[in-house]
């Protein structure tokens, strides 16, 4: 048997109470009522007992129907709500139905109400019902949002482990190796050190892409804000890749739009990843011939520019049946290259993400057997001004009087150097062989004597560089042709008087501007002065002397990271201490013997965050040794955590020797330029 319903009743008259309640009785069975008539008695009722439903008198002297409606609303009490009155009218309805009164029932009229009490009883037990409904499945949407976030959390804590354990490792490998390229191997040796090399970069690698992957797919990158130059950006990537595609007879080839606004802000290291991911595969794709590194201006604003990245070769290209199954993680184009050409397939998935984070797109244009073009955009900032004198409407007037032929076999390379030679105001003609180059040179010439500029690729395939330029030599004026050769390899670069300046490749813009300026130029743009060929570094008896008065302390726990860091230190000519433990390493500070300090940051009983924060407190504003984190962690969080702890910078694991060398310069000149000085002097 079902409990009475309870039924509070804000009403005055006790006679129509009594009313009221014989109408209910004799349709609802047994009832509870009580009545009030006052605000104070309504609200100690409503705090007192738990009802089922609420009668009020619309119109009462001293407390109204839809006052008793507001304060059971302002109470935060959900309950079903009826109006009842005695005054006559539409607009009395509409206003309780507003206020937010269930129904109204007139008094000379009580035989609708146990209808009405009934109906609204019905409609509050299904809103309740919904409402439970409703808040279960709330909790269960919330369980399992939290079960994937603690799932993704133990996933990133497990390869942010996983990494941190195969990179220690593989620190000792790569460390040793480099160490071992440096002494006197014999040529087989030197092959299977370099083995070992490849071997441990390839792991490191896959490493990598698995925990950007897992980043990525959790929502944990972050990018940074940076002001950074596009060109130095692009020229540097090229550079990277030189090496790998020279070994493998191939060009790489880089262009970037004169017209690109270099001074950008956004996260260059996310943007070199994108590149890297794309140039890497277009050079492990590629068997001959050529790729090419292309950034073009599509469109800009007063605040940000759309850049659009090309990536061109002449590889295998994708089958048309295996394209659809590109930017899918683990994936390759086909499964037999999977085994030739190897790699975990996170590559253009984690350049998609990225992509898609800088607010681009990404897609490619392949077919089997001729090749591939990737390309993306990226939406970015602009940052100060660069200025960069062959980009700069000024270099149109360096060479008034000059005309150009480019002789390669390669159209794409052939097509990026005309585009740079057009665009500073220089006429020219490209020819893919030997006797197109010279038949081009014996057409008459006109009558405004241009000198002419003969650019030969040294490397190209059914050319005879050095025979071709003997040969334009023996039959044309000396004086008006100057002949640029173009070499991958430095040092093969020979000394013949009948090449005028050689330009190794990569091609840098910057370059070919400079060499044409010292050999033509008639005009100085602005800042045309400060163009040199590459930049040099500081010769090695120089850079030794004042690296030898910088003393470095390490600070680690592992034997193997311990003695591979002092051998790395020793091999940049550093003077090195090399201590077991951050409280070994707190006394060798406190003792002020030390002008950098790396520290490891994971070690037992005091680890390199507490000992950083132990140095702070000591030095306090007297002092401030510079302190270089290590760790095999790579994860932002992770760099931040260093930075804040009070690190001034930060190594992840394993540590090159060249990424070593240039963080300690760049510490040296920063913080010490009077050791540098004086040790020069």
């Amino acid at each position: 048997m079902s409990a009475p319903r309870r039924i509070l009743m804000v009403e005055d008259s006790a006679d129509d109470a009594e009313l009221t309640a014989r109408a209910l009785r004799r349709s609802c069975g047994e009832l509870i009522f009580e009545r009030v008539e006052t605000p104070e008695a309504m609200r100690a009722a409503l705090l007192r007992e738990k009802w089922d439903l609420v009668i009020a008198d619309y119109s009462m002297p001293h407390f109204n129907g839809l006052a008793a409606l507001k304060l059971l609303q302002e109470l935060g009490v959900d309950l079903p709500f009826i109006l009842v009155s005695g005054t006559v009218g539409e607009d009395v309805a509409v206003e309780a139905m507003k206020c937010g009164a269930g129904d109204y029932v007139m008094k000379n009229n009580l035989v609708r109400l146990p209808l009405a009490v009934e109906r609204e009883l019905r409609d509050f037990e299904m809103r309740g019902a919904r409402k439970h409904a409703e808040e279960e499945a709330n909790r269960a949407r919330d369980r399992v949002r939290d079960l994937a976030l603690e799932t993704a959390r133990l996933r990133s804590d497990f390869l942010a482990s996983m990494s941190h354990e195969i990179r220690t490792p593989l620190t000792g490998i790569i460390g040793t190796v480099e160490l071992l390229s440096l002494s006197d191997l014999t040529s087989e040796q030197r092959r299977q050190t370099e083995i070992i090399r490849s071997s441990g970069e390839l792991l490191l690698t896959i490493v990598n892409d698995i925990l950007d992957f897992s980043k990525l797919s959790a929502g944990k990158v972050v990018l940074e804000e940076l002001d950074f130059d596009l060109v130095e950006l692009t020229e540097n990537l090229a550079d990277s890749f030189a090496g790998v595609a020279h070994a493998k007879g191939i060009e790489i080839d880089l262009h970037v739009d004169v017209n690109m606004p270099t001074g950008l802000r956004g996260d260059p290291a996310r943007l070199r990843q994108i590149l890297n991911n794309l140039v890497s595969n277009a050079i492990k794709f590629t068997q001959h011939g050529e790729v090419m590194i292309r950034a073009n201006r599509v469109k800009d604003t007063d605040n940000e520019v759309l850049v659009r990245f090309e990536i061109i070769d002449t590889g295998i290209g994708i089958p048309s049946e295996a394209q659809q199954r590109l930017f899918q993680p683990f994936v390759q184009a086909e499964g037999s290259t999977n085994r030739r050409f190897g790699g975990t397939g996170l590559g253009l998935v984690i350049a998609a993400k990225l992509t898609n984070q800088m607010g681009g797109e990404i897609g490619f244009e392949s077919a089997a057997g001729k090749g591939s073009t990737f390309h993306f955009t990226a939406r970015l900032k602009k940052g100060p001004r660069i200025l960069h004198p062959w980009m700069t409407a000024t270099a149109t007037s360096c060479f008034s009087r000059v005309r150009a032929l480019v002789v390669n076999d390669g159209s794409v390379w052939r097509h990026g150097i005309s585009e740079y030679l057009s665009s500073w105001g220089i006429e020219n003609i490209a020819v893919s062989g030997e006797a197109q180059a010279l038949d081009s040179l014996k057409l008459p010439q006109e009558a405004d004597e241009k000198q002419v500029v003969i650019l030969i690729d040294e490397q190209a395939s059914g050319i005879d560089a050095l025979r071709l330029a003997h040969a334009i030599k023996g039959h044309c004026d000396i004086n008006r042709n100057k002949i640029i050769m173009f070499s991958a390899d430095s040092a093969a670069q020979s000394q013949t008087w009948v090449v005028d300046a050689w330009i190794t490749k990569p091609v840098r813009p910057s370059h070919l501007f400079s060499c044409l300026l010292k050999l033509f130029g008639n005009a100085d743009p602005i800042g045309a002065k400060t163009i040199a060929s590459a930049p040099c570094s500081p010769a090695g008896d120089e850079k030794s002397r004042w690296r030898k008065g910088v003393r470095v302390l390490l600070v680690d726990d592992n034997f193997v990271n311990r003695t591979i860091g002092a051998k790395q230190l020793s091999a940049l000519g550093y003077t090195a201490e090399v201590v077991d433990g951050a409280r070994r390493g707190l006394e060798v500070v406190q003792n002020g013997k030390s002008d950098i300090v790396l520290m490891d940051c994971e070690m037992p009983e005091m680890d390199g965050y507490t000992a950083v924060a132990e140095i702070r407190r000591r030095e306090g504003t007297s002092r401030h040794t510079v302190v270089i984190a290590l760790t095999a962690h790579v994860t932002e969080d992770e760099r931040r955590k260093c930075l804040n702890a009070g690190m001034d910078d930060y190594l992840s694991k394993p540590v090159k020797l060249q990424t070593l060398g240039e963080m300690l310069d760049g510490w040296v000149h920063r913080r010490f330029d009077h050791t540098v000085e004086s040790a020069n002097a």
